[in-house]
């Protein structure tokens, strides 16, 4: 019985029966469709019509079904056993809907299907991000093969390094995949970013190993196990973190640059000095160029900070909304869903927990004079409840003492089918089927397992642990903080997008308060080398970060976590640059190898700034911006006074 049936009958039965009966006699009611006797007042013909009210979905014998003016449209849930972002689970599902598909439109060529769910999206964002991940390490690599036969005139480099690359993404995904038992997309993007970082170490060999083969680990040796270490105490410093993600990028790159810079020393010097490049020319000329003064670069830097701050100050956005590039197609049948199935958010909802399915459904009915409140303060456009498809065992011994009460008596019945001319004997008649009826409630176990249940198949859950929830689906307007207002130990008002977004900005503050700390390290481990000089070591990539930063606040692109991500490699690379550069006193070879070093990652990451991913686009740009002021700055402030020159 709905709740409006419930206040009629209580307010005035008379009145309520009276109706029942003008609907009876109409040609074009509802009510030709049920028991005469059986439901004499309509009240579960109101109950069903409540619950189909807010939904387009119908349902005959051969499912749920929807009709507008020109399609009719056949409703299938799918009920996912795994997650929506395994691949190989992704493929098995969408390969069967695949099939499915094909047979149905082998007997019906008109037939559309329109997809919608979590399993299309994830498909879609795996897929893109697979084929732009796999472009860009195409193009890097063949960057790298470029700029290596342009620097060297051979191949041996090519293949020394690539080696030295393999390595250390290979042992760094064994170690993760021991560590985690699994390991992200995500990870291994970012990871196999950072390991082509690696290449720094083969550059720094070889422009060496040019000026003396005989002592290159005495030389470099020093200057790559500083630069090392720094970069993996920044990498190491994310795995104390709790969250799983940020473990395993801390890890993979941790492991992966270490073997990789381990190959370089302990495999390259086995190999004879490679031939003489005849690129000295250029280096010689980046090395002796007269340099701005120092004070003006500072002077410039602070005045881009200044802009960023006072025109378009630095915004960070945490909308996980913001990341979502699913095409319109998708988006499309989206809309198309949450119209047939009544407009609700399938994003927001309240979860209701208790010890069992009578517990949680006493719960809601409890709500049910909050939420007319809410509908009232328009804080909410409507609910779908559980409890209204299947009522507490208490709600349904209360609704058969009203409908005895006011409905089934002898004198209400002989009243209702007197005036619709029936015979005395039919009042007994249904008198007789009420009762026995009302000697048994309709129980969980007989509900789920009935047709109509499917109509709440989405308001229920039952893990295989036998813990159990349910889901009050809500309709916009939601105002989320009328709703939350209705927490408590069994009801929890929940925003997916919100908690998703809450989680990137703690991953955000976790990482920036590392990046932080990595600074501190590397500048104290850094002047036990350098003393004062590690200053102007550590001001490259900090102000190569904050330049970034500001000049993306100026170009109205906001920053998110994986601007911050990428702010952890400007700090790694800034950091080799510095410390080969003073380690090799501004020769040229030293900036042959920060040259080239910089020239792999702008083009690994400048085509990441070309992706159609938010997540790869972000992070791609603020490597762009910030890899490019690493140089500059690192031209800008080193000494060429004191330089030794490249040698033909």
């Amino acid at each position: 019985m709905s709740p409006q049936d419930e206040d009629a009958l209580k307010l005035d039965h008379k009145s309520f029966i009276d109706e029942a009966i003008i609907q009876r006699n109409s040609l074009f009611s509802l009510s030709q469709n049920t028991n005469i006797l059986e439901d004499p007042g309509l009240t579960y013909q109101h109950w069903l019509s409540q619950l189909t009210a807010s939904s387009q979905l119908k349902l005959d014998k051969y499912g749920f079904f929807a009709q507008s003016k020109k399609d009719i449209y056949r409703v299938v849930f799918l009920q996912l056993t795994g997650s929506p972002f395994e691949q190989s689970y992704q493929s098995k599902v969408i390969t069967a809907i695949q099939n499915a598909q094909q047979t149905a439109q082998i007997s019906n060529p008109n037939l559309k299907v329109f997809h919608s769910g979590l399993l299309f999206h994830a498909q879609h964002a795996s897929n893109q991000a697979k084929r732009e991940i796999s472009t860009i390490g195409l193009g890097s690599t063949l960057g790298a093969i470029i700029l290596l036969l342009f620097a060297f005139r051979s191949a041996k480099p090519i293949l020394l390094s690539l080696s030295a690359i393999a390595f250390g993404f290979v042992g760094a995904l064994a170690i993760c995949l021991l560590a985690f038992q699994e390991i992200h997309l995500i990870t291994l993007a970012f990871g196999a970013s950072l390991i082509g970082v690696s290449i720094d170490y083969s550059f720094h060999f070889f422009s060496s190993q040019q000026s003396d083969p005989q002592k290159i680990l005495k030389r470099i040796g020093p200057a790559l196990a500083l630069a090392l270490t720094s970069s993996v105490m920044a990498y190491l410093s994310l795995t104390i973190t709790p969250f799983p993600g940020l473990k395993q990028m801390g890890l993979f790159s941790a492991a992966g640059l270490s073997i990789s810079c381990l190959t370089v020393l302990a495999v390259f010097p086995f190999f004879s000095p490679i031939p003489q490049r005849t690129t000295a020319k250029i280096f010689n000329f980046i090395q002796s160029t007269k340099r701005p003064n120092v004070y003006l670069i500072l002077i410039a830097s602070v005045i881009l900070l200044a802009l960023s701050g006072s025109n378009k100050p630095w915004k960070f956005q945490d909308d996980i909304r913001l990341l979502n590039n699913s095409p319109d197609e998708l988006l499309k049948n989206e809309k198309l869903s949450q119209t047939l199935l009544g407009g609700f958010d399938s994003s927001r909802y309240l979860l209701i927990t208790g010890d069992g399915w009578q517990s949680i459904l006493q719960t809601q009915e409890e709500l049910e004079q909050d939420i007319i409140q809410l509908k009232e303060n328009r804080a909410l456009g409507g609910i779908q409840l559980l409890s209204q498809y299947i009522p507490s065992i208490e709600k349904q011994k209360e609704s058969q003492k009203i409908l005895a009460q006011h409905v089934f008596n002898e004198e209400s019945l002989s009243y209702y089918y007197g005036k619709l001319g029936l015979p005395k004997s039919a009042a007994t008649h249904s008198l007789d089927l009420y009762k026995q009826a009302a000697a048994n409630q309709l129980n969980w176990l007989s509900w789920s397992n009935s047709p109509i249940a499917e109509l709440a198949d989405h308001l229920w859950v039952e893990t295989p642990n036998k813990d159990k929830a349910a889901i009050a689906a809500l309709k916009p307007p939601i105002d989320a903080e009328a709703l939350s207002a209705l927490n408590s130990e069994k009801v929890q008002y929940v925003d997916k997008l919100s908690n998703i977004s809450h989680i990137l900005r703690q991953y955000r503050l976790e990482i920036m308060l590392l990046l932080a700390l990595s600074y501190g390290a590397a500048l104290f481990i850094l002047s036990l080398r350098f003393k004062q000089q590690a200053l102007f070591i550590i001001l490259v990539p900090l102000m190569s970060t904050l330049c970034a930063f500001s000049l993306m606040s100026l170009m109205g692109i906001p920053l998110n976590i994986f601007s911050v991500l990428a702010s952890l490699l400007i700090l790694g690379i800034g950091l080799d640059m510095g410390i080969v550069l003073r380690e090799e006193a501004y020769s040229c070879h030293a900036w042959q190898t920060i040259s080239l070093s910089a020239c792999t990652t702008l083009l690994a990451f400048g085509l990441l700034s070309l992706s159609e991913t938010p997540v790869l686009y972000h992070f791609g740009l603020t490597i762009l911006l910030g890899i490019t002021f690493n140089w500059l700055f690192s031209w800008s402030l080193s000494n060429s006074q004191h330089s030794r020159e490249c040698t033909s």
